[in-house]
């Protein structure tokens, strides 16, 4: 389900507030560079979001002129399901892309 940029970025907002626990897996073209962390948001602005660890790693990256797919969300409005396990698919401008998993809560 493709959605916009702007609900996006309520989401990270939301995850932000929330202090919901993240993995982001990324893969950058053309260098084949590719890696994951896991961590919570630390910055979510208009056009800059950070992901940082509890080992102080992080991760930052513009929203600008990205695609963004929920890959396991069909109709839903993606803000009701901001604190449920779901994986978001971003791709870059530049060919790179990554994708944002929210991990499970323990019971």
């Amino acid at each position: 389900m493709t959605v916009s940029g702007d609900k996006v970025r309520a989401l990270f907002q939301r995850w932000k507030a929330n202090k919901s626990r993240l993995m982001v897996g990324f893969w950058l073209t053309p260098s084949s560079l590719q890696g994951h962390i896991n961590g919570t948001v630390s910055v979510a602005e208009e056009s800059l979001i950070v992901i940082g660890s509890d080992s102080n790693c992080s991760v930052q990256f513009s929203l600008d002129g990205c695609v963004f797919d929920f890959m396991n969300v069909l109709a839903a409005d993606p803000l009701d399901l901001a604190d449920t396990e779901l994986s978001l698919s971003i791709r870059f401008p530049t060919g790179g892309r990554c994708v944002v998993t929210v991990l499970a809560r323990p019971n």
